[in-house]
């Protein structure tokens, strides 16, 4: 959904809706800090439903699998930043 008022903040595919750019880098620092903290609640707001997460192995996850690695502690990432982000 686009629209002169919102903007669906695209990789993930609907999840949150955001009203401009900064909304978007906020989002964005929201998600690379959940990340990092295994933060599962601000991860399943964030993140659509059909969210499907692709690893560098070839293999992939749905969302519930993400969000269950982040909640068993299979899964933690120590560092998560973006050098140069831009939104248009």
């Amino acid at each position: 959904m686009n629209d002169s008022r919102h903007v669906r903040f695209p990789p993930f595919g609907g999840g949150v809706l955001a009203d401009s750019a900064e909304d978007v880098r906020t989002l964005e620092r929201d998600r690379f800090a959940a990340y990092v903290q295994g933060d599962v609640a601000v991860l399943d707001r964030i993140f659509a439903d059909d969210l499907v997460c692709f690893h560098s192995n070839g293999l992939s996850d749905p969302k519930s699998g993400v969000l269950q690695s982040f909640a068993s502690g299979d899964l933690k990432i120590s560092r998560f930043e973006a050098e140069d982000l831009q939104v248009r």
